[in-house]
């Protein structure tokens, strides 16, 4: 064993082979670290070589390509792109019910209704009596093609009826319209988002106003969709509308335009510009409460 071992040591490399028959035992110490210093001197050229290929490699010669898009989706470990309008939107499991009786809820709605809309006149609508039975009974009569105002009566405009008669004939007249400038702004500025919260926590106050109606079976939501398809199937008239004058009122000339249900009507009444201000409002909330866009009329 002592005889091989100092054979191995007698062969260090330092740019000649010892002979193996050489009469000492080792080479001498400073022969030993000449030749480990001449690896080390190696091993650092090698890896300071291979280190500037690289570089020339990555900057100079490698080909530029254009970066991968960011995949998203599932595994993917990326989000959608976060939608800035429904950024704060609340889930609905996260909303309570409100818990309260029917009969009690008014003092309960103005408060928690009271900033879903920044129109000065808009508190004044919260102050009627009843407000979730006149919503449901306003969506009933609404859905059913019948006019709700019996149920609004404090936003029938004070101004009597316009009509406009000028070459023989008797039209609406456009400025009439400007009697629901303030009712359309108050639906216009509805807070969409608030408007969600508030419903999905009011729900089962208005189902328990729907069964009072008489429909114990059915689902409010669904005379709801009724409802704003009514709105928005009312067809938009930008030309002039021309009547005729009754005995007391007057009807549309146009047989289609007479033709349509009361509520519809009524809308028509309002003017283009308001219709469909109040239509786009509807959508958006449409929307917001969940209703699939695939239930409305395009």
């Amino acid at each position: 064993m002592t005889s091989e071992k100092n054979a191995d040591e007698r062969y260090v490399f330092d740019g000649h082979e010892p002979h193996a028959g050489d009469a000492s035992d080792s080479w001498p110490e400073n022969q030993k670290t000449r030749g480990k210093n001449f690896y080390i001197l190696l091993i650092l050229i090698l890896l300071f070589f291979i280190a500037g290929l690289i570089l020339v490699w990555q900057f100079l010669l490698k080909p530029k390509t254009a970066p991968a898009p960011l995949a998203y989706g599932k595994g993917s470990g990326l989000s959608n792109p976060v939608d800035r309008s429904l950024a704060e939107s609340v889930p609905d499991a996260a909303l309570e019910p409100f818990r309260v009786s029917l009969a009690d809820s008014d003092a309960l709605l103005q408060k928690e209704a009271a900033d879903l809309s920044p129109v000065l006149v808009f508190p004044a609508w919260l102050k009627q009596k009843d407000l979730i039975r006149r919503f449901v009974a306003v969506v009933v009569n609404v859905a059913a093609g019948e006019s709700p105002a019996a149920h609004l009566e404090f936003l029938e405009p004070k101004e009597k009826f316009p009509v406009l008669r000028e070459g023989g004939g008797i039209y609406l007249d456009p400025a009439g319209c400007q009697r629901y400038d303030e009712a359309v702004r108050v639906v216009a500025s509805l807070d969409e988002e608030k408007c969600r919260r508030l419903y999905v926590q009011a729900r089962p106050l208005l189902e328990e106003a729907y069964k009072e109606l008489g429909y114990p079976q059915a689902n409010f939501q669904r005379t709801l969709i009724q409802a704003i398809q009514q709105v928005l199937q009312t067809p938009v008239v930008r030309d002039k509308i021309r009547l005729q004058e009754k005995v007391a009122t007057y009807a549309f000339a146009d047989g289609r335009l007479e033709n349509l249900n009361a509520a519809r009507k009524h809308l028509l009444r309002m003017g283009p510009t308001h219709l469909i201000r109040i239509q786009q409002k509807l959508r958006a909330l449409a929307k917001a409460i969940g209703i699939s866009v695939g239930a409305l009329p395009q």
